[in-house]
């Protein structure tokens, strides 16, 4: 029997028991069901009360259909109930020639644009072809061809069907015979960026090529990225490298001084090195290490995820990455009072609430400035600071979490110091709030690690093994902002850094689980190894796979589009 055959009371009753998602795509298959709901406010109430949201509602759309409907469509497409799952989008573009996949990457950039009198915008607003994007959202695909001694440049660009990736400029080493010569055969080893510190901030790049003959000479190039003129070169420098370590990977400070993390392997296992090469050619040496100045790995160490890969810039503060977790910082790299490197807490305890140093991919912060209670801080004006952070660990011990989790620091001063995304800590409160629904396998990651992407707002994160993606939608407002969270609810007396019950009104129809609002995922396979990926907005992400180039959609608008292009 067809369903809009039934009477309208029956049809429904059919819509008021169906959960967000099929109710959503219900309204994009049928007008008549889109009727039904904008004569019923009762209908759209209660589909909108099993959504994440607010619960209180502005005075002037309670009895507004249309508004209500409206207000449906926009939670629905936030938190992913919006058939996303089916409807994804997904585009390839395939390469011409090989890349060498680990050492390509997609970075994200600000571009700097021009006026109708060559001057440049430093209010960054408006992309390439007259598209508009928020600030930050830039992304370039970085093509490293090392059979060519090639990078290819590649900008994502807007025209009538949606985002590509364009080519923009390209840097081939055969041009470059001057500064290195063809007899020593040069490769492709790593490439880093960074953005400068001029007015207004442009995105450089910096190549290390490593001779196959002498394997000790290497030199680095450092380009200026230009709009208009191309890769300019900027400086080059020589590294020399009599004990044939492996570069690991490399990065550029701030003020334009590379970073080069090296492992050197001996008999009784590998030493690993962080080198800050400083302006005039001096250097400043680290090796990692807890207690002792030297560590060596051993190749049957039981962690396998403690060695070391990479290296992470938050703000003036280098961190070390491990093999397995290429986003957490596993160490950090101190030059006062002392020259070291240190290592960083991982572990997650059981306890909801714990006391440490600054932990994961920050995704958000809060402030809430000067609160005068005669209870808190024998009365003194008081700022109350909060974080919110992406923490995963992997453990054998039964008293240690493993898992993915949203984790909240709090700190409460008199001094008011608003904290920033690269604000590290040593000693702040720490509370789960979130947990992150079967993420991939933790004990069984594949040799490039665990994937993590995080959207310019956190709305989304992304975290991929091998040919696996899994996206979870959160709101970070709804942990940190009470006044946002609750509405006109009430909370806690006295709780000032809202960590009784964070989210949890918010999310009251989801699963509150050890204290913690349980996430679910968004999963996306079709059988491309996954070596990076990076958000465009919020709905958009681009991955480079072994079959190419990949963007997924699964924003407004996705109608489950399968493509396939060249890499031009």
């Amino acid at each position: 029997m067809d369903i809009l055959s039934l009477p309208a009371e029956i049809v429904r009753l059919i819509l008021q028991f169906l959960d967000p998602e099929s109710f959503y795509i219900c309204l994009l298959v049928c007008k008549i069901f889109r009727e039904h709901a904008l004569d019923s406010t009762s209908l759209l109430k209660k589909q909108l009360d099993r959504l994440p949201g607010q619960r209180f509602f502005a005075p002037e759309i309670v009895g507004d259909a249309e508004a209500l409907l409206k207000e449906f469509g926009k939670r629905s497409s936030q938190h992913l109930h919006n058939g996303a799952f089916r409807l994804a989008d997904a585009h390839v573009w395939r390469p011409r020639s090989p890349a060498k996949l680990r050492i390509s990457k997609i970075v994200r950039w600000p571009c700097t644009l021009y006026d109708d009198d060559d001057d440049p915008i430093n209010d960054v607003s408006a992309v390439f072809d007259g598209s508009y994007a928020t600030k930050g959202e830039d992304l370039m695909y970085i093509e490293v061809l090392t059979d060519l001694q090639t990078v290819n440049l590649y900008r994502i660009e807007h025209d009538t069907h949606g985002y590509h990736p364009q080519l923009w400029h390209i840097i081939s080493a055969p041009s470059m015979s001057s500064f290195l010569p063809m007899k020593h055969k040069f490769e492709i080893t790593k490439v880093a960026t960074w953005v400068d510190t001029a007015s207004p901030p442009n995105l450089r790049i910096a190549i290390l090529y490593q001779s196959k003959r002498y394997p000790e000479e290497i030199k680095l190039v450092l380009f200026k990225l230009d709009p208009r003129f191309g890769a300019i070169i900027d400086k080059i420098r020589e590294i020399h490298n009599p004990d044939h370590k492996l570069v690991t990977d490399l990065k550029i400070t701030r003020s334009g001084r590379p970073v080069v993390l090296y492992r050197q392997h001996h008999d009784t296992g590998c030493k690993h090195t962080v080198i800050i090469y400083g302006r005039k050619g001096t250097e400043d040496e680290y090796i990692i290490g807890t207690e002792t100045v030297y560590i060596y790995t051993d190749y049957d160490f039981p962690d396998d995820h403690e060695i070391p890969s990479g290296l992470i810039y938050r703000g003036a503060v280098m961190h070390i990455n491990s093999q397995d977790f290429p986003q957490l910082p596993r160490w950090t790299v101190e030059t006062r009072p002392r020259e070291r490197i240190r290592g960083r807490l991982t572990d997650l305890t059981w306890q909801q609430t714990f006391r440490g140093q600054s932990q994961g991919v920050p995704l958000a912060t809060h402030h809430r400035h000067s609160i005068e209670d005669p209870t808190l801080n024998q009365g003194e004006a008081t700022c109350v600071n909060s974080s919110l952070s992406l923490v995963i660990s992997r453990s054998k011990d039964d008293y240690l979490r493993t898992g993915a989790y949203l984790l909240k620091a709090v700190n409460d001063t008199p001094i008011c110091n608003p904290w920033t995304l690269t604000t590290d800590l040593e000693d702040v409160r720490h509370y789960f709030v979130a947990q992150l629904f079967e993420p991939p396998d933790l004990t069984n990651l594949s040799t490039l690690g665990l994937g993590i992407a995080v959207s310019p707002k956190a709305h989304r994160i992304a975290l991929s093994n091998w040919k696996t993606i899994h996206i979870y939608a959160l709101c970070p407002q709804a942990f940190l902002d009470p006044d946002y969270s609750l509405g006109e609810g009430k909370g806690v007396p006295g709780d000032y850094a809202f960590v009784q019950g964070a989210g949890w009104q918010y999310y009251r129809n989801e699963i509150i689980s050890d204290g913690c609002v349980v996430l679910l995922p968004l999963t996306l396979e079709h059988g491309y190894i996954i070596y990076g990926m990076e958000f465009r907005g919020e709905d958009e992400l681009w991955a480079w796979t072994d079959k190419g180039l990949c963007r997924y959609n699964f924003g407004v608008g996705a109608s489950a589009m399968r493509e396939l292009s060249v890499l031009e």
